[in-house]
């Protein structure tokens, strides 16, 4: 069976087929079939790289194995096999960049800003580093494993611990491995991604490949339902919020914290709780201070001493004194 590709990306079609039809405009007819190869099986099975225009060999017969034309790179560069070892071959210059040294390369091709700054896992003797397109190298070919994890960032484990690479457009940022364990707590299409790590069965805050949190908490979770980015963090036994620059909403105080639908105005808030007492927080702010008796789901009554209330500009006021207030509802902090 044939299996036709229709493309107009001529790199495409040479890296995925061995014959390209070129046709005419329509009615469509077949105006010249060429053949693609990479090897001459006549000079011991050597593989050359092609011109783009032209379809002929640019260099000789040289290579062990050429991955095709690398996409994610914006500049004429690929990976290619000597007779045994890889190495990054410029096709404008037809001039190795990094020579055939290395064993293995693997590409990732799910963040953005690798097609502006592409990054490869490469191994030798059996331990991995990461090298960019330019040729420098970023991480050198000691780690025991290395993976792509999130948006530009390289997971890797040295001695059995855990450190990670960011890698994006404008900085470079390394986490040592020192840590017992890496979790990703928020990610977003943005390129927004935040992990934890843990050392000694504490975790820290990290973003950018940078620590972001100065303190140690027992654990750490995103607050989902916010239309801000929280975490919830837990620290001897008792709950807080902060922020995504850790900078804290509510102390580690709080013995709850939970979903709380409102209004249409306000979709979703946070309920917290210190013993028997009850508050809420919205888009990192305190509204009303857990000083409150009960606050019911999908209604704007709060109670307190036992008096039925609802919360207006922050204040709560009497059920028969609402009608006298104005404002809007949640406005300022209680």
């Amino acid at each position: 069976k044939t299996a036709l590709l229709i493309t107009h990306d001529i790199s495409e079609a040479i890296s995925m087929s061995d014959k390209i039809i070129i046709l005419s405009k329509r009615p469509a007819t077949v105006k010249k079939i060429l053949d693609i190869s990479f090897a001459n099986t006549e000079e011991n099975g050597l593989y050359a790289m092609l011109d783009n225009e032209t379809f002929l060999p640019k260099t000789e017969y040289m290579f062990g194995q050429i991955q095709g034309f690398d996409f994610y790179c914006p500049t004429n560069v690929v990976w290619l096999r000597g007779e045994t070892k890889w190495g990054l071959f410029d096709g404008d210059s037809l001039r190795y960049i990094v020579p055939p040294t290395f064993d293995n390369v693997r590409h990732d091709d799910r963040t953005l800003d690798n097609y502006l700054h592409p990054h490869f896992i490469v191994t030798h003797n059996g331990k991995f580093g990461l090298i960019d397109n330019s040729g420098e190298i970023l991480l050198t070919c000691e780690y025991d494993k290395m993976s792509y994890s999130g948006n530009n960032t390289v997971e890797c484990v040295k001695n059995g611990k855990y450190g990670m690479l960011y890698c994006g457009c404008k900085e470079t940022n390394i986490i040592p491995c020192k840590y017992d364990e890496i979790e990703s707590v928020y990610w977003h299409s943005n390129q927004d991604e935040y992990f934890k790590l843990r050392q000694n069965n504490r975790w820290v805050l990290c973003h950018n490949g940078k620590i972001v949190s100065n303190v140690e908490y027992d654990d750490i979770s995103h607050i989902y339902w916010c239309g801000d980015i929280l975490f919830e963090v837990i620290k001897d036994g008792k709950k807080g919020i902060i922020k995504q620059d850790c900078s804290i909403v509510y102390e580690c105080v709080l013995d709850r914290i939970s979903r709380m639908h409102i209004s249409a105005d306000i979709e979703s808030a946070t309920l917290i709780q210190i013993g028997d007492k009850f508050g809420l927080i919205h888009y990192g702010k305190v509204i009303l201070s857990p000083v409150y008796d009960a606050i019911e789901d999908n209604a704007l009554v709060c109670r307190r001493n036992n008096i039925n209330g609802t919360p207006i500009d922050g204040m709560l006021v009497l059920q028969k004194d609402v009608t006298k207030k104005s404002g809007k509802v949640f406005k300022h902090t209680s």
